[in-house]
């Protein structure tokens, strides 16, 4: 009986202790949000010397715009996604010379029963 009492009088103790550690927490990640509340904006002029520093660094020129980031994003894109498709084709291709079954090859892949018999008429060793 002693010891049960004991036992939650300690429990007792360490919940009010960690609600009072989590009071202190939430009051200072009020303070730091009110904080950067607080800070100014910057203005365009003080934005425009890092921006010109950091196209500096990327070897952009002062000609560059945002049609041509967009076309550079565009052309990433386009070279990943062919990077992704042709390791997902040789995938296809070590999966059925290993003998996995058409599902297990449509699950691993997502390439359909059809998209694998055309791989398989183009590489058949």
């Amino acid at each position: 009986m002693m010891n049960e009492q004991m036992i939650l009088a300690v429990m007792a103790v360490g919940l009010v202790v960690f609600l009072l550690a989590l009071a202190a927490h939430f009051r200072g990640l009020r303070r730091r949000i009110e904080a950067k509340a607080e800070m100014p904006l910057l203005s365009g002029a003080q934005i425009e010397e890092p921006a010109s520093q950091i196209s500096q660094k990327m070897g952009a020129t002062a000609g560059a715009n945002l049609a041509t980031i967009a076309s550079d994003v565009s052309d990433m894109r386009n070279d990943f996604d062919w990077l992704i498709s042709e390791r997902m084709i040789e995938q296809a291709i070590t999966m059925a010379q290993n003998g996995q079954p058409a599902p297990a090859i449509t699950r691993a892949t997502g390439l359909n029963e059809d998209e694998q018999a055309l791989i398989a008429k183009f590489r058949k060793h």
